[in-house]
């Protein structure tokens, strides 16, 4: 989720009750000085507001900036929508259940003292006491709901795909089939989607309820020990309170069962992942005797309500735990320990073929036909009748090709081409079908491709100006095909140098032509820049040019382009300086209103902050599109980690399909999320909780 998002806007709200709070105090202490001529009472009162004034402007201020430009940023792109529904959602939840749970401990709070009241023989001396304990039971309330409210906010997207549910139809089956599990012959979809939301909201109407039934015992004991007409009250009254809840707690015992039934197709007892001999055969006539004595406790405490009897509360109680202890977690566990793990090889042979089977599905490795593979000698015929895979055949290593183009490409020590992390070279592979200049001939090219960027960090001159208003963006390409040496031994380049070309003009493929050099949003990107300022941009080294201090003389030129946030007004200025603290945004004379700032430049992050319920692929390329502009793509999963029988990969998922892909423009920073694969089911929910957020495969 979005918990930059949510945080903001909670501070905002705590923000507004510091305000709201600090008024009020200062106000009933100010009318009291008044009132009583108490000069010391209405300093203080002043002092409170004035503090609270400015505690609350400090949080309010950069939380507000945040969540502005914040929803600037999304407007830049199109994604308003989606913003106010990453912002709302969570906050719906929040309230809905917060007030649920509210509602629910106020209404029998209001029963408990409906049942008990004060006797008038004892209201004079136990009504303060009284009020007290209420006050207490208020303010248990309040927190009470305010977590009951807030373990919701990290569900929110769980709850969306469960609003917007499908069937789970794959259709990498002839025709297409609905998939149902094993077991209990559910829907697939049921699983993704439907039991991880019931399962949650059980267990909090189960914990609400305990917390229910606690309060209201505290609540009862101090009736009882509050005069003698009350502790009649508790005996006749508000027992019958008390069995009802602890009725309910069992009715939600019934149906957690259910669901605890059906979540065995997540069971990791034994070998393998899911259900097994053991949760099959023993765990679920487990739950179905449970079920029998959790209906049996809830009738005799019914009865015990009337009868009052000890041996009516005791005995069930003990008859609760101890059946607990042994049918739901002792015998299962000691069977499979004793009985099934010597004979798994026999016993689990089904529910290993099942996980076997569910898995390949989980991970969409069941469409993947095995054919056995003939081993030939490759003859010099063989090889030269296949000229367009010796052409693709990769001979550079990576590595070599990214320490090449350091040396060679660079041409300024704050130009880079990003290693990255571990294991990322910053050089890729990509294919393009190119038409041969001399021939006319469209052949398939395999390349290898990589992004020269500005490193900030690697600046001489790290002033604000430079930083912000000068240095901005990195510069072209370099591509060359996998397998060709130039003379001197190197990796051979169809597009090079700056501004980028080929290194003869005769030869140039029309497809690999950049007419839209600058990057401006990248792997190594993160600061944030202003363009469209009274200041020209450095765009890239002349040829020639001597190199002085690390800066070169350079050409300079003036953003053309739509990305950012264009200021337009001193508010928009002023809530830009409070989201970075840095409110030189605000006195740059440099700045003026058609200036823009971009800011999460980092493709990478961008993406997440537009669709952060999808996993990314960890290593982006850039391309040259047919327009010859630069767009940096990275693949897009969806996952869930509900999918019946399939194991998981390391506790994170044990669904995962690649529907998706993330387009990034190199020079505006617009996103556009791809389609790939129109028939993927959680992808459609997603298309519709956010319409218009994905776009159809061009």
């Amino acid at each position: 989720m979005r918990a930059d998002l949510f945080l903001a806007s909670l501070l905002v709200l705590i923000s507004v009750l510091i305000w709201g709070g600090a008024l009020i105090a200062g106000a009933l202490l100010i009318v009291r000085g008044i009132r009583r001529k108490i000069r010391e009472a209405k300093i203080k009162g002043l002092l409170i507001i004035i503090a609270g004034l400015i505690l609350g402007s400090l949080i309010f201020g950069p939380s507000m900036g945040y969540i502005y430009t914040e929803r600037l940023w999304f407007k830049e792109m199109g994604y308003t929508s989606v913003f106010w529904k990453m912002v709302n959602t969570p906050w719906k939840l929040f309230f809905k259940y917060g007030l649920i749970a509210g509602g629910f401990l106020t209404i029998n709070l209001i029963i408990a003292r409906q049942l008990c009241p004060i006797p008038g023989g004892f209201r004079r001396w136990a009504t303060g006491k009284t009020g007290s304990v209420y006050q207490t039971m208020i303010a248990v309330i309040i927190i009470l709901s305010v977590i009951m409210g807030a373990v919701f906010v990290p569900m929110w997207d769980e709850f969306l795909r469960y609003y917007e549910q499908e069937p789970f139809f794959d259709a990498a089956y002839e025709g297409g089939k609905v998939v149902l599990d094993p077991q209990f012959g559910k829907d697939v979809g049921y699983y993704l989607f439907t039991l991880p939301i019931r399962n949650f909201v059980s267990l909090w109407v189960k914990g609400l309820l305990w917390a229910t039934f606690l309060c209201m015992c505290i609540l009862y004991n101090f009736y009882r020990n509050r005069d003698a007409q009350s502790r009649v009250n508790v005996s006749k009254r508000g027992i019958f309170h008390l069995a009802t809840l602890m009725i309910l707690i069992l009715i939600t015992g019934i149906w957690r069962n259910i669901i605890n039934t059906h979540r065995l197709v997540y069971s990791s007892r034994g070998t393998i992942f899911g259900a097994g001999y053991t949760d099959v055969n023993i765990q679920i006539p487990a739950y179905r005797i449970y079920t029998i004595i959790l209906v049996l406790v809830a009738l005799a405490i019914a009865i015990n309500a009337f009868w009052k009897k000890r041996f009516l509360f005791t005995v069930p109680g003990v008859l609760w735990v101890t059946s607990y202890i042994i049918l739901i977690w002792a015998f299962p566990s000691l069977y499979q320990y004793v009985w099934v793990e010597p004979n798994e090889a026999n016993w689990e042979r089904e529910y290993i073929s099942r996980n076997i089977e569910y898995t390949r599905m989980g991970f969409n490795l069941h469409k993947v036909k095995v054919k056995e593979f003939q081993l030939e000698i490759a003859t010099l015929e063989k090889i030269k009748s296949q000229p367009g895979v010796l052409k693709n055949v990769q001979l550079w290593d990576r590595r070599t090709v990214r320490d090449t183009l350091i040396h060679q490409q660079a041409f300024l020590p704050y130009y880079v081409f990003w290693a990255g992390e571990e294991n990322r070279t910053g050089v890729d592979a990509d294919r393009y079908h190119l038409t041969n200049p001399l021939t006319g001939e469209t052949e398939y090219r395999q390349v290898m491709i990589a992004a020269r960027e500005l490193d900030s960090e690697k600046l001489p001159k790290r002033t604000w100006v430079n930083l912000r208003l000068i240095y901005t963006h990195g510069y072209g390409v370099c591509l060359g095909p996998v397998n060709q040496f130039t003379k001197e031994g190197q990796p051979y380049l169809w597009v090079q140098g700056i501004p980028p070309g080929p290194p003869d003009p005769s030869v140039a493929f029309p497809e690999l032509e950049v007419t839209r050099p600058e990057i401006y949003y990248g792997e190594v990107t993160r600061d944030y820049v202003f363009v469209n300022t009274e200041q020209q941009e450095f765009d890239h080294p002349e040829m020639g040019d001597e190199i002085s201090d690390g800066e070169s003389k350079g050409r300079y030129i003036t953003y053309q382009g739509d990305g950012g946030v264009e200021l337009k007004s001193i508010f928009r200025r002023v809530m830009l300086a409070l989201r970075f603290w840095d409110f030189r945004i605000v006195t740059s004379e440099n700045l003026k209103s058609e200036s823009r700032i971009m800011f999460t430049r980092q493709i990478e992050e961008r993406t997440k902050r537009i669709a952060p319920f999808l996993l990314y692929d960890e290593d982006p390329y850039i391309v040259i599109g047919e327009s010859g502009k630069l767009w940096w793509v990275i693949d897009a999963y969806v996952t869930s980690k509900h999918y019946p029988y399939s194991q998981p990969y390391y506790n994170k998922f044990n669904y995962i399909r690649n529907p998706l892909k993330a387009v990034i423009n190199a020079y505006n920073g617009q996103v556009n999320f791809y389609i790939w694969n129109e028939s993927e089911i959680v992808n459609k929910v997603y298309r519709k909780i956010f319409p218009g957020l994905f776009k159809g495969r061009k």
